[in-house]
């Protein structure tokens, strides 16, 4: 029991770097010109027809994580290929090389030193949520997360869904999880997360491409 409750915590770990931050944001929301959406349902029709027309993205990311306590930031970059449906492919480049594989419940994670972790997050009610959330980035159907409150903001280039975790593990780890996208493509352009514990991060995303041809064994567990 305590080698796998250990065995979580670090897979949970992992999927958090997968969250990591490129820097610390302390402008509000209205500071950054962005209004509350009273209405949202042209917007969720927006993001149903992004989620019903995507089949593939790839990608590249750069992240900073800002932790509050040591006063220390960690910096990584890689590559992330999404697959319709469940299927997404995180490899870390720099500093260090390991990836995180999520094929329709099952995740792998390979290291540096090429060793394979292998979970079944069916098993783990707050892996699969994580697991959920990272498919609903890539997707556009985070309106549909139950593990969230989403509200919902724009400007004149940009959607902010801002989700407020439901449920009491999700809110041990998260405080709060804002999600940004362009107008013009509906294409996600960064995430910010504010942790539980005070540790702020971002990732950002570049070169996305959807529907291109992906390769299969990208996904295999």
């Amino acid at each position: 029991m305590l080698l796998e409750t250990l065995f979580n915590f670090a897979i949970m770990r992992y999927l958090i770097l997968f969250l990591i931050a490129f820097s610390s944001i302390k402008n509000t929301i209205a500071q950054n010109g962005f209004t509350k959406i009273a209405d949202t349902k042209n917007v969720e029709l927006v993001f149903k027809n992004k989620m019903e027309n995507t089949q593939t993205m790839t990608g590249n990311f750069t992240q900073i994580k800002t932790m509050r306590l040591l006063n220390e930031k960690l910096q990584s970059k890689g590559n992330i290929y999404y697959k319709k449906t469940n299927k997404i492919n995180i490899s870390y480049t720099a500093p260090f090389t390991y990836e995180v594989r999520i094929n329709n419940g099952q995740m792998m994670v390979k290291d540096q030193n090429k060793q394979n972790n292998k979970i079944n997050t069916k098993n783990n009610s707050t892996l699969q949520s994580i697991n959920q959330l990272i498919l609903d980035c890539m997707t556009g159907n985070i309106f549909n997360n139950k593990d969230f409150v989403v509200t919902s903001f724009e400007n004149k280039n940009e959607y902010l869904l801002s989700l407020n975790p439901t449920t009491a593990s999700i809110k041990k780890m998260y405080k709060k999880i804002d999600v940004y996208f362009d107008k013009d493509r509906t294409n996600i352009k960064k995430l910010l997360i504010t942790e539980s514990n005070g540790d702020e991060t971002i990732m950002q995303f570049s070169n996305l491409q959807y529907n291109t041809t992906v390769n299969e064994s990208l996904f295999k567990i």
